[in-house]
């Protein structure tokens, strides 16, 4: 499982969103930070911050990390929007936190 947390496959026009994209992107991640660092540095993706459950001391859909991102973000919930994969973590969170949501 380690593995394929580093070595995840991706979309070429994610690559290309990411890279490319004007507005800040933040990665929120339930994966330990090395695992995490390790895939970014795979596909050479460019994001402006990586927020894990290591840092905040919680996983989603805890409200921890998403509080974090939108403190170091100085955005405000409504300014947000949180693109996941999960609905009982990514969606669920976001949405209590008054986040847009996209899955």
């Amino acid at each position: 499982m380690f593995n394929h947390w580093m070595n995840p496959a991706i979309f070429q026009d994610s690559v290309e969103f990411l890279n490319q994209s004007t507005i800040p992107v933040y990665i929120l991640s339930n994966i330990d930070r090395a695992d995490i660092l390790e895939a970014i540095k795979l596909h050479q993706l460019s994001v402006k911050d990586i927020i894990t459950s290591e840092d905040v001391k919680s996983y989603k859909p805890r409200p921890e990390m998403f509080e974090h991102a939108l403190k170091i973000s100085g955005l405000a919930s409504n300014e947000v929007i949180h693109v996941g994969d999960s609905l009982s973590s990514d969606i669920a969170g976001a949405n209590k936190m008054g986040l847009k949501v996209h899955g």
